[in-house]
């Protein structure tokens, strides 16, 4: 898998993001107040995710986070409910991957900008701060 590092300053402003921000938080109001796995609630999934939702895939409700069309989710992959996941540098999800109670998000730890996915077992990725 190819991974690249993607720095964001919060801090500045950014019309566009804050645009797709506003259509996605919308969209996951919409897609958490609607009957699961119905056609409905299928395609909504398909507006939020686009082209990054993996055939066979699906999503169990309720999920919430940021930059959330910044997710590639493979395919196969099921995703039981309460997913979290701040996705502002992108998350991908690879193919065939079942998971529960999963919170995807960036920390500062220790001088180091990580990424931590934990469910049942918790797991920290990490990677040096360049200044």
């Amino acid at each position: 898998m190819d991974c690249k590092e993607t720095r964001y300053d919060l801090r500045e402003s950014d019309p566009k993001g804050s645009a797709e921000d506003q259509r996605c938080t919308k969209l996951l109001f919409q897609l958490n107040h609607t009957m699961p796995f119905e056609e409905e609630y299928n395609h909504i999934l398909a507006e939020l995710f686009g082209k990054n939702l993996g055939e066979g895939s699906s999503i169990a409700p309720p999920l919430n986070g940021a930059c959330v069309s910044s997710i590639k989710i493979g395919k196969n992959v099921f995703i039981n409910s309460n997913l979290l996941a701040m996705a502002r540098g992108g998350i991908t999800i690879e193919n065939h991957v079942i998971g529960a109670l999963i919170s995807i998000q960036p920390i500062f730890l220790f001088g180091l900008y990580c990424m931590v996915a934990s469910s049942a077992k918790s797991r920290v990725f990490c990677s040096q701060v360049h200044p």
